[in-house]
């Protein structure tokens, strides 16, 4: 479903905030002009042209993984990377997104995931006003926090949750998300093998039945779907979620109760 207004976006999400059900918004935010200026490394350079900007990244797959390091690198550097990444293994994955993804070392992953939005790029952007103002009647207005995720094909974020109400706002690429509804039950090894204890270890996309009997038993159906640019996601809060970046991506979330 596309929507053109503020209105139009809240009276669509109101239902499903209300059932705690998420829900994808086709061209919720295709208006916004982050569509087309983040297309362009050279509009990215622009945003970033200050030496002293740094940006915390994931290297090696993702935050998941015992291998990955944490680490805070220039931007204009992390373009560089971006730009060396899509020679070497290209921009885009599959056209067909539920295609098995080409595997790519991970030591070549580089995720700038979870960073605040940088305050040059809030003006391409559009938070959606319901998660800033009570009045739409989708949650308590309450905004918590704006972060950008920019990366290279193939860069996922683990099996989680998160404790807020999620948009997930798409401008650059693809992304494919499984989502799984909260249940009580061991079937998703939270805190295992030193995850978090919002993280799961299983990877969804190729279960080890041996080694997580209870994920292939007792796991909850899978909703499954690919973000398109301009379109938005609902993620409620405590929903399982495994994300993966199908092209160079560029994404924004907000969360908010």
């Amino acid at each position: 479903m596309s929507t053109n207004t503020q209105e139009e976006l809240a009276d669509v999400m109101r239902p499903s905030y209300e059932l705690q059900s998420p829900v994808v918004v086709r061209g919720a935010v295709s208006d916004a002009p982050a569509i087309k200026l983040w297309q362009s490394l050279p509009y990215w350079y622009q945003s970033f042209d200050k030496e002293d900007q740094f940006g915390g990244v994931e290297i090696g797959g993702s935050y998941g993984s015992n291998d990955m390091e944490r680490a805070e690198i220039p931007l204009q550097g992390y373009l560089q990377y971006l730009e060396l990444f899509e020679e070497r293994h290209g921009r885009t994955g599959p056209d067909d997104p539920l295609e098995i993804p080409t595997s790519i070392p991970i030591e070549e992953l580089v995720y700038m995931a979870q960073n605040d939005l940088f305050p040059s790029l809030y003006k391409n952007i559009r938070v959606p006003r319901f998660c800033e103002d009570q009045s739409d009647g989708v949650g308590n207005g309450r905004l918590y926090s704006v972060m950008l995720w920019l990366g290279p094909r193939g860069c996922v974020s683990p099996l989680h949750f998160d404790p807020l109400d999620n948009c997930l706002m798409q401008f650059v690429g693809r992304k494919k998300i499984w989502l799984y509804e909260p249940q009580a039950g061991g079937w998703h090894y939270a805190g295992h093998n030193d995850q978090q204890s919002n993280t799961s270890p299983v990877n969804p996309e190729d279960v080890n039945g041996d080694q997580y009997p209870l994920f292939a038993q007792e796991a909850p159906p899978k909703i499954q779907c690919v973000l398109n640019p301009g379109d938005l996601l609902y993620i409620p809060s405590k929903w399982w979620h495994f994300v993966r970046s199908l092209d160079t991506s560029a994404s924004v979330n907000v969360w908010w109760r």
